[in-house]
């Protein structure tokens, strides 16, 4: 596993390219939650990147094996929440942080699913399934973040509110 320094200057490098704006968000934390929301986020752009074709939110590829790289993802997540190296700075990012804070394992999953959902053309029929669409691609984020600034995993009330 790569040291977690590198780790951290790989997703600083990471967040200023992909969002000024997260990056300038960013600064208004201590610095250990800092390092933990840039390498939160460069977990999440390297999955959102990876499934879209896309580098840092850029111009987006025409992808056809959307399937595969959502499989992929959910494999080197999986690794890396077991503490396994995964070779891709951004998932091993993604183990370090989720082992500092206790991460539940479900939020990952929940994130990959709506990733997945992507990959379906799945579209919502009505209400519920937009509240469900949402939780999955930005909700669950809110969650992870909300315990990357301190709050318990077990503070199921807040990371409600949170999501």
């Amino acid at each position: 596993m790569p040291e977690r320094a590198a780790l951290v200057g790989a997703a600083r490098v990471s967040i200023a390219r992909g969002s000024k704006s997260f990056a300038a968000a960013s600064t208004l934390f201590a610095a250990a939650v800092r390092e933990r929301a840039w390498l939160l986020y460069a977990w999440c752009r390297a999955c959102d990147d990876l499934v879209d074709g896309q580098d840092h939110g850029g111009e987006r590829v025409a992808v056809t094996d959307a399937q595969r790289r959502v499989t992929r993802v959910r494999a080197l997540s999986v690794a890396a929440l077991a503490g396994q190296p995964t070779g891709d700075p951004a998932f091993d990012a993604l183990g370090v942080v989720a082992a500092e804070t206790r991460m539940p394992p479900r939020y990952v999953h929940d994130l990959i699913d709506g990733f997945q959902l992507d990959a379906d053309d799945w579209r919502p029929a009505d209400e519920d399934d937009l509240y469900r669409y949402c939780y999955h691609v930005a909700g669950a984020v809110g969650c992870m973040m909300a315990i990357v600034m301190g709050v318990p995993p077990e503070e199921e009330a807040t990371l409600d509110r949170a999501c």
